[in-house]
């Protein structure tokens, strides 16, 4: 079974309620060394700090917002609207009024009714309040669940940037480990190179070795000189290069770092590491992908279904701008919409949907291939790496026991300079194969991390 490495992941939870919260923990801190919790510290200021993973928690906040707008669809709305109209010309319904007003005035003998009545529309005052609501509209439905289908998505990016972080983060500063390794064996054989050459000084003073000998030493000394100096431009080199993927000062210190800084419980057999890979959130991402571009077909099957929506108005109207009781009304209107024909488009907006999510389901696809390919070169790496580490460390105790033996041997003058040379670089050598397989290995182990790392909780 397998059981949670230390992955600092992001609770898509408390996203929701506020901007730019990653919530970094690492899930595994089995044994916990100084060393490593100050490797783990520093991991999560990375985190935190890289500009990848505030870019995506805003994208993951504003996706958040799109979908709380698309469901606030469902709310009525009150919206103002007032209009002034100055009208020249048009028909007057008083010329159709009028003539049968006088008409009863002549058949009444009186003038009761008023046969100067003028009366156009629109009136010059209409203002009013309206509060209007939809009862049904499947556009609105399809929306909210493309917007959910799309913070899904964006919930699962957010995760597996920084997991992705993460892993670079780690694999930084182990690089740097190595750097550092590296740069302390030169020291050390520079050190050696420092006692070799007093040691022939004394001996071709002595008249044992030729004066030639000093000669040698000193240039193998000036080549360790080198060595030493590149090395120590290669952990320079990484040390900023952390510290600027860490968006820290270049100079500033890093923490001390082995091959064992990072406890990490990984999976036993190839099997459990091809099933953790399930639950990675590339797949999620894709899951709500396909989700999406399933909304988005049914938005385009209800633009050919019919919209309802009821509407109160309370407002004013007259001839004049006053706002009187006997100017104002109130009005209930129910609406329906319906567009069953619109020569072709809405057919071309579904056929264009149906293969927007035949993409989707064929990025899903790869995305599985894809992942499935990082777990088999992953475990196939880090398998390959620890099994270079047995033979590399006999070739270091070998060479380093016949380095031991030529030296005793020319201290005794029984071998000349050149075996003492040609054994301890051969030393030196094999710690240092030793020392790059080690740190290998563990980024061997940090790339399999990674590549089987699920999302911590579920998806919103």
């Amino acid at each position: 079974m397998i059981r949670t490495v230390s992955f600092f992941g992001h609770d898509l939870n408390a996203v929701r309620s506020r901007l730019s919260v990653v919530l970094l923990a690492s899930l595994v801190l089995s044994a916990p060394a100084a060393a490593q919790t100050t490797a783990d510290g520093f991991v999560r200021e990375a985190v935190a700090a890289h500009r990848g993973v505030a870019a995506e928690s805003m994208a993951l906040e504003r996706d958040r917002l799109a979908l709380g707008r698309f469901r606030r669809l469902y709310l009525p709305a009150v919206s103002v609207e007032a209009q002034w109209v100055e009208q020249r010309g048009g028909a007057d319904i008083g010329a159709l009024i009028n003539p049968a007003f006088d008409a009863l005035n002549r058949i009444t003998g009186g003038n009761d009714f008023p046969t100067d009545v003028s009366f156009r529309f629109p009136l010059k005052q209409d203002a009013r309040f309206r509060l209007a609501m939809p009862l049904f509209d499947g556009a609105i439905g399809a929306a909210v669940r493309q917007a959910d289908a799309s913070r899904s998505a964006q919930s699962a990016r957010l995760v597996a940037t920084e997991r992705d972080v993460v892993a670079a983060v780690r694999t930084a500063l182990l690089r740097h480990g190595t750097a550092a390794e590296l740069v302390r064996v030169r020291q050390a054989g520079l050190a050696a190179l420092d006692e070799q050459l007093r040691a022939a000084e004394q001996r071709a003073a002595a008249g044992v070795d030729a004066p030639d000998v000093v000669l040698r030493a000193r240039a193998e000394r000036s080549e360790g000189v080198q060595r030493l100096l590149e090395a120590e431009r290669g952990r320079d080199a990484t040390h900023r290069a952390v510290n600027r993927l860490a968006r820290r000062p270049l100079d500033a210190p890093l923490p001390t770092i082995s091959d064992s800084s990072f406890t990490l419980t990984l999976p036993a057999t190839l099997a459990e590491a091809r099933a953790a890979q399930v639950h990675r959130p590339e797949l999620a991402s894709a899951e709500a992908q396909v989700a999406q571009a399933t909304a988005g077909r049914r938005a385009a099957l209800a633009a050919s279904l019919p919209a309802v929506q009821v509407a109160l108005d309370y407002g004013w109207q007259g001839r004049s701008w006053r706002f009187t009781g006997d100017q104002d009304f109130t009005q209930l209107t129910v609406q329906a919409r319906w567009t069953p024909f619109t020569f072709g488009r809405n057919t071309r907006r579904r056929a264009e949907a149906a293969l927007d999510l035949r993409r989707a389901e064929l990025a899903r696809e790869e995305a599985r291939d894809q992942l499935a390919l990082e777990v088999e070169e992953a475990w196939d790496a880090l398998r390959v790496a620890e099994a270079a580490l047995v033979p590399a460390r006999d070739r270091a105790a070998a060479a380093t026991r016949t380095a031991e033996l030529v030296r005793r041997r020319w201290d005794e003058g029984m071998a000349t300079h050149l075996e003492l040379v040609s054994a301890r670089a051969a030393a030196t050598a094999a710690e240092v194969e030793v020392i790059v397989t080690r740190f290998q290995a563990a980024e061997a182990r940090v790339a399999l991390v990674r590549a089987t790392t699920a999302i911590p909780g579920s998806l919103p």
